[in-house]
């Protein structure tokens, strides 16, 4: 072998031995060849093979933001997609790369990692379609009208998320998953931007117009108070929007025996009084609506007219009338003969008729015929009065006890009686003789009577001797007065007894509706108002002093009375 050969072989031999010795050198002593350096000088680059463990995300639209995960990257590190090289940003650790996807079919693509004089690491990214927001188109609606539609979106990766960049009109709501719902409260032009975001946070977004014209409106400005039990009507009125319109109650309750209808009609006749609050809503043909809030009154009806007729001892007399009434004919200035002790409503007729001492009957205007009392049957004087109010009668009570009657009127023994009845007009004594007897009163709807006598002893005859308060004489005598005269309530089983000082005392069903505030001198009795709710207190002078539904009245004809009224009536 030449020597050039042998040199040629043993340079072969060193250069693979010295390959062998660096190899082991670097695996076995990493730190081996790396040199120290002065500062500023930069070392040298370690190269190492890069690795891909896994994508997030995995597939994405053009602009998704991708990582690669793995390691093994560093500044020279390359990154293509799909044969595209793009720009990529390491993360710390050089664990992670980061870049952006640009435009690319829509397709599978690879992903290719590289350093340079090492193997390149791969892994394959799906693309997606670009993500777009499907323009939406915002239908015209009124003010009121619901509004309701569905936003959609292509591309991307779903699920999307829907919102909006600024507010949108009154009324008017987005949901994340694209619903756009609401009544509109407010009319007007308004241009909103709406967005949409794919679940790799890529977004797109539209720009919309919402119009909305006038809705209706309620022009009624409030309903007019209504009388308890009148007929009463009102047609409701409103403009804008798409009519025909239709009507309803939104909130609160109208008045029983009113009826709101669909075309806005408040028709019938109120039953309750009081203070009704409503709210009345209005929609048109478009669906669109609005509601108005109204007080709606209904009054109690005043008092019915009311006359009041009046007599003195002299038999002259005196009528009062409310405002409202038709004035009640009294007889011409003059007077009856002899003494007059009361007047009263004859039953089932508009008129009335008056009673002197002797049991003489005088009627007017329109009463039932009635026959006066034979003066060889009256014992004693005839002093006080009472009405049947079941049919035309009447009952007549004498100073020496003994009741008379006359007309349909029955008659009916107190249990304190054991005295026979005898004679046409069922005359009886009983032990009311020598009482000092002041007054007699019907028991209500006719059946019976009582008897009072001016220290409060009572008696009563018939279904009245159901009431008999024991304490009527106590009560008598605590207010420092005596009784004048008694009158019986009109509904169910009841009485008053009024006292010389004005005082009214009530008993069983009467209501006592009050007395005058001041101590009087000269109460003569009082008069029952038409419907029973109420009463006048009359006076000697001729004063009517109203309680409870009485009306206020005025002198409207006849003679003034001075100091010497005995009795009244109250005229339907």
């Amino acid at each position: 072998m030449s020597y050039k050969l042998k040199l040629m072989w043993s340079t072969r031999i060193f250069c693979t031995i010295m390959s062998i010795l660096l190899l082991l050198a670097y695996f076995l002593f990493p730190s081996f060849g790396s040199v120290a350096y002065a500062e500023g000088v930069l070392p040298l680059s370690v190269i190492s093979q890069p690795k891909i463990t896994r994508l997030s995300p995995p597939s994405g639209a053009s602009g998704t933001q991708v990582t690669v995960i793995g390691s093994g990257f560093g500044a020279d590190t390359t990154v293509s997609i799909g044969g595209t090289v793009v720009s990529a940003t390491v993360k710390p650790n050089d664990r992670a790369l980061v870049f952006t996807v640009p435009n690319l079919p829509v397709k599978s693509a690879t992903i290719i990692v590289n350093n340079p004089g090492t193997i390149e690491a791969s892994a394959v990214f799906q693309v997606l379609a670009p993500l777009v927001f499907n323009q939406a188109t915002i239908p015209v609606v009124e003010a009121g009208q619901n509004l309701s539609l569905k936003l959609t979106a292509t591309g991307g990766k779903s699920p999307y998320t829907f919102s909006s960049s600024g507010p949108l009109p009154a009324g008017i709501q987005i949901s994340a998953a694209g619903s756009i719902q609401g009544t509109p409260t407010q009319s007007g032009v308004f241009i909103a931007t709406l967005l949409v975001t794919d679940s790799n946070h890529l977004t797109a977004k539209s720009n919309v117009t919402f119009t909305i014209t006038p809705g209706p409106v309620i022009t009624t400005q409030a309903l007019a108070p209504v009388i308890q039990g009148s007929n009463f009507s009102d047609t409701l009125s409103a403009t804008g929007g798409s009519p025909p319109y239709s009507w309803t109650i939104a909130k609160g309750a109208i008045p029983g025996g009113l009826l709101l209808t669909s075309n806005g009609i408040l028709e019938g006749r109120p039953g309750v009084a009081g203070v009704y609050n409503i709210d009345i809503k209005i929609i048109d043909s478009l669906g669109a609506f609005t509601t108005s809030s109204f007080s709606f009154t209904v009054k109690a009806p005043p008092p019915p007219p009311q006359s009041v007729v009046i007599v003195s001892r002299g038999g002259r007399f005196a009528s009062y009338d409310s405002s409202t009434a038709t004035p009640v004919q009294v007889p011409a200035k003059g007077h009856l003969p002899g003494i007059t002790i009361g007047v009263a409503e004859s039953a089932g007729s508009s008129g009335y008729f008056v009673v002197n001492s002797v049991g003489r009957i005088t009627t007017f205007g329109g009463s039932f015929p009635l026959r006066s009392l034979p003066r060889k049957k009256l014992q004693g004087r005839i002093i006080a009065l009472a009405s049947d109010p079941s049919a035309p009668g009447y009952w007549l009570l004498s100073n020496k006890g003994v009741i008379y009657r006359g007309g349909k009127a029955k008659f009916y023994r107190t249990f304190l009686s054991n005295a026979p009845v005898r004679g046409k007009y069922k005359i009886t004594e009983t032990p009311l003789a020598h009482q000092h007897l002041v007054g007699i009163a019907s028991a209500p709807h006719g059946g019976g009577y009582w008897a009072i006598t001016a220290n409060g002893w009572l008696w009563g005859f018939g279904s009245a001797k159901r009431l008999v308060p024991l304490y009527l004489r106590k009560a008598v005598k605590a207010y420092h007065s005596h009784v004048v005269s008694i009158v019986s309530a009109k509904v169910g089983m009841g009485f008053y007894v009024v006292l010389a000082n004005g005082q009214v005392l009530s008993f069983g069903s009467a209501v006592n509706y009050g007395s005058p505030g001041i101590r009087l001198a000269d109460a003569a009795t009082i008069v029952i108002a038409p419907g029973g709710k109420g009463y006048w207190l009359l006076t000697k002078k001729g004063q009517l002093i109203p309680f409870g539904q009485a009306s206020a009245v005025t002198f409207v004809g006849g003679d003034y009375l001075n100091n010497s009224v005995v009795s009244g009536v109250a005229m339907r």
